[in-house]
């Protein structure tokens, strides 16, 4: 039977603020963020103001980005030994070195583990890039194209593109029309949820 601080790695929880106890809320399971990556991609293809569809693309990939965070925590903390070091999911972590490389560490108490993601993957780089750029430096720089004479493109969610580089990661998605790119990132990021053991 795991002891109490193996659960607390394999699981997460939600503090009871009246008994101080935690409340088991469910696994570290990277398949809830892709859900909600899918989610906000929805809300995306429907979206037709501009500060609208790029707060939801902001929403969209910090989810992703956070599910393959998830992705490797899973691998590197399957299990614990019966010394309290995590034991690495040897099929996982192989499936994810396709696309990232994992680090795993651990605090110094041994309390929490931590892992890293170091992405690979061109797609899942490039989105990654496109979040720190957003998060940390400036706004998402999206803008909505004129209007199409391809009838495919005639949907307001379908029209906004990466514009405006201020460098040279936002220079990178130049002109890339933002719904089918985040399909793309996507697309990757359940190919690594249905390949995970």
């Amino acid at each position: 039977m795991p002891d109490q601080d193996e659960i607390a790695r394999l699981w997460f929880f939600e503090e009871d603020t009246e008994g101080g106890e935690p409340l088991l809320s469910g696994p570290m399971d990277f398949s809830d963020k892709v859900a909600e990556a899918r989610f906000f991609l929805g809300k995306m293809e429907s979206a037709e103001d501009l500060d609208e569809f790029r707060w939801l693309t902001s929403a969209f990939v910090c989810a992703a980005r956070a599910a393959l965070d998830w992705a490797a925590w899973c691998a590197s903390s399957a299990s614990m030994t019966d010394d309290g070091e995590p034991r690495r999911d040897a099929s996982a972590i192989k499936v994810l070195s396709d696309y990232m490389e994992v680090k795993c560490t651990q605090t110094k108490g041994g309390s929490v583990v931590k892992a890293a993601a170091r992405l690979t993957h061109p797609l899942l780089r490039l989105m990654s890039a496109l979040r720190q750029e957003s998060v940390h430096r400036s706004p998402w720089w999206i803008s909505k194209m004129p209007q199409p004479a391809d009838e495919l493109l005639r949907r307001p969610a379908q029209r906004f593109i990466f514009s405006a580089p201020r460098s040279e990661t936002v220079e990178a998605a130049q002109d890339l029309a933002v719904l089918p790119l985040c399909r793309k990132w996507l697309e990757v990021i359940e190919e690594i949820r249905e390949r995970f053991p």
